[in-house]
């Protein structure tokens, strides 16, 4: 008698409409599925970010955060940790950016390649993870993979890879996607382990940037969707229990976020980063917060003439503007609600969207600027998923018109993306960029473009973007500043002088102008260039170069033992190799001649 033949067991595939088969009808398992999403998502974010292996530092933040960090000199000591871990540097608190600076600088050197490398392989983690937590609590795979793909090749996330001072970026929405991932194995399991893990990477990335703090709000969204814990379809009275246990149960998040806020207002404040309310008034605020979130969503939705800086305009918004984006808002909001029963994720990606944009809308403003790319980095995932899953089922059957629109999709964010990356490449070539973008009142460009020629030694490219400049803003002292410069480097010190005394006229507190001005002073008149230098270090007294400037002085004076103080002070401050040079010069002379470092 035969017996039937057993047949050989398979694995499951993973989704009857998303599965997917080999040549042979064999389906693939659900972790071999994974791997080759998982391997082709990283190597499509690799092609346009592996250019920036190559790119230089910016000259914008890249020097005070890391290249010209004091902090980050020595590398990983014991003593760098401890301030990095206890302390506020650049008016902020993140110790993990701080300690991951570090590490690269005690393997590779201060070098910018490596630096590079690290932000593209945290992003490509960032979209990894992002992949496997959505298609874990949704068990949509397509949908799951197009999100994951909008975030890892989208323009407007750019600055986040591309800038090495945005460390701080890729580093802590790592750490974000762990939380919500942990999270959700936590609810579907009910095992503690995961809802611990949840907790300690929460404050994993709250170390590495405060953002975070919205992320109870996003617990309590995921538990909407995909999740399905809290129904909006049922009683309020069942609503309110339902929410209550919730939010007890995000406490513990709660509090962390509340810590790290009351750490950021103190850090920013110590740095002076907080713009003062009678530089914008709550009106101007919200006014521009309105405007910012409908910027930002045409910005997701169409990624061109992208700029390092948005500077707020000239008088603030016009109120048609303004107007305009508040119905524009409400308008959004207001079908989100309705649709709350049917699509849920139409209202959970919305909040998302509006909720995780609060510590960056410019409620509480950090700096001028009205908006910044980098600022959509963890937002505009919630304006993704409201979009991808709000596509009919029908669209993601496997034939050839949703494949061909995926893959055209796929290849415009690619063309645009690696070009946005392409301007990252140095410091000219981002700034004459953001000039060709936004023209107009762009005073960080301004600042930083001539500048960026300044340090290549192009004295005469640098006049020919001031001159016009100073056409338009003839009181700005950063501008005088770098003008004076140019003519220094040029030689022609009449001419520099000037221009420092402008820059002070306009900044009487401009440490940079005081010290420069007291530099050329002192070659004619040493009494009054130390004059202006030591003004220099009342206005900044941790200005490493107004040290030096001053023991230049006091060697002049005759003075070696004072000098002597002020070379160590600039050493201990700056580091600086022209400090260490001068003090040598002065312990090995007992006579002083012209051979000290300016």
């Amino acid at each position: 008698m035969n017996r039937p033949r057993k047949r050989k067991k398979n694995y499951p595939a993973v989704a009857t409409p998303e599965g997917a088969e080999l040549s042979d009808g064999r389906a693939l398992s659900p972790l071999q599925l994974d791997i080759a999403i998982s391997t082709a998502l990283a190597l499509i974010t690799l092609i346009p970010y592996a250019q920036t292996f190559s790119f230089d530092f910016v000259n914008f933040d890249d020097p005070g955060y890391v290249y010209e960090n004091v902090l980050l000199r020595d590398g990983l000591t014991l003593a760098s940790v401890f301030d990095a871990t206890f302390g506020f540097h650049q008016a902020n608190w993140h110790p993990l950016v701080w300690l991951s600076y570090m590490l690269e600088i005690e393997l590779f050197g201060m070098s910018p390649g490596p630096m590079h490398i690290t932000n593209v392989v945290l992003h490509i983690l960032s979209s990894l993870v992002l992949y496997l937590w959505l298609r874990s609590a949704t068990g949509c795979i397509v949908r799951s993979l197009l999100a994951a793909l909008i975030f890892a090749i989208h323009p407007e996330h750019v600055e986040s890879v591309a800038w090495i001072t945005e460390r701080k970026d890729v580093l802590s929405t790592l750490f974000f996607y762990i939380t919500l991932a942990s999270y959700t194995r936590y609810c579907q399991t009910a095992e503690k382990f995961w809802y611990i893990g949840s907790l300690i990477a929460f404050a994993i990335g709250l170390t590495a940037k405060g953002m975070l703090v919205t992320v109870p709000v996003v617990l309590l969204l995921i538990d909407v969707w995909p999740l399905n814990r809290l129904q909006l379809d049922c009683s309020f009275l069942t609503l309110i229990k339902a929410l209550r246990r919730l939010v007890a149960e995000k406490i513990p998040f709660i509090l962390l976020s509340a810590a790290l806020c009351l750490i950021t207002i103190a850090a920013q404040k110590s740095g002076g980063a907080m713009t003062d309310l009678q530089v914008l008034t709550i009106g101007e605020r919200l006014a521009n917060s309105a405007v910012a979130c409908v910027r930002y969503c045409l910005m997701t939705v169409w990624p061109l003439g992208l700029s390092v800086y948005y500077p707020m305009p000239d008088g603030g918004w016009h109120i048609g503007v303004v107007v305009l984006a508040f119905l524009f808002l409400v308008t959004v909001t207001t079908v989100s609600v309705l649709f709350r029963k049917n699509r849920p994720v139409i209202l959970v990606g919305w909040m998302w969207f509006l909720f995780t944009l609060v510590p960056v809308i410019g409620l509480v403003q950090v700096g001028i600027q009205s908006m910044a790319d980098r600022y959509m980095y963890i937002p505009g995932v919630g304006l993704s998923l409201l979009l991808v899953w709000s596509i009919p089922d029908r669209f993601f059957r496997f034939d050839v018109l949703p494949i061909s629109v995926m893959a055209l999709l796929t290849a415009i964010l690619l063309s645009v993306t690696y070009f946005q990356v392409s301007y990252w490449r140095d410091s000219i070539s981002l700034f004459r960029h953001s000039i060709d973008v936004v023209p107009k009142r762009n005073v960080v460009a301004f600042h930083n473009l001539p500048l960026a020629y300044l340090r290549a030694r192009d004295y005469e490219k640098a006049i020919d973007i001031l001159q016009p400049a100073l056409n338009a803003y003839d009181t700005d002292p950063v501008l005088w500043i770098h003008l004076g410069n140019a003519m220094r480097g040029l030689n022609r010190s009449d001419d520099a002088i000037e221009c420092f005394r402008k820059a002070v006229k306009f900044d009487p507190t401009s440490s940079e102008a005081l010290n420069n001005l007291g530099l050329l002073l002192c070659r004619t008149n040493n009494a009054e260039g130390m004059h202006y230098i030591q003004r220099a270090i009342e206005a900044e007294p941790g200005n490493a170069h107004a040290h030096n400037s001053l023991g230049n002085a006091l060697v002049r004076a005759g003075d070696l033992s004072s000098a002597e103080k002020s070379y160590l002070t600039a050493i201990r401050l700056g580091n600086l190799p022209e400090a260490k040079q001068n003090l040598d010069y002065i312990l090995s002379l007992p006579e002083v001649d012209s051979a000290i470092k300016e």
